[in-house]
């Protein structure tokens, strides 16, 4: 799947959740990575879904037992899902203009869990 039609794709998924007001991505020893405010979830879901993939690079890094091989999702401060890294494989993606950037598959029959919470935010801001 081209790039270009990755934020098509996972908009398919989106589900309404309500009162969502920040995504805080945060590794497992509680260092925050990124955080989403609604404004710009609002302002640009793209560009959000595309610096989260950016921010895994480097913890994908990360020696195996070290507390950055994982990351936690916090959905409005509160914690809501605790992914290994081992559960994804992050590939290097050519769209059609020559341009490049990441792509994010999901193995082990892992959800995808932080893309559908950032698209749902998008959601969020018309309601």
């Amino acid at each position: 799947m081209y790039l270009h039609n990755f934020n098509q794709y996972l908009t398919e998924k989106v589900t309404s959740i309500h009162g969502l007001q920040s995504i805080i991505f945060s590794d497992y020893s509680g260092t925050v990575m990124y955080k989403v405010s609604k404004v710009e979830i609002c302002r640009s879901i793209y560009l959000s879904i595309t610096n989260f993939i950016d921010s895994l690079i480097p913890l994908s890094k990360c020696l195996a037992g070290d507390a950055c091989n994982s990351f936690i999702i916090y959905l409005n401060d509160m914690q809501v899902v605790h992914l290994p890294l081992d559960k994804f494989l992050i590939t290097l993606v050519a769209s059609e203009d020559g341009n490049t950037g990441y792509m994010v598959n999901f193995v082990r029959h892992m959800p995808t869990v932080y893309l559908d919470l950032l698209l749902a935010a998008k959601d969020s801001c018309y309601v």
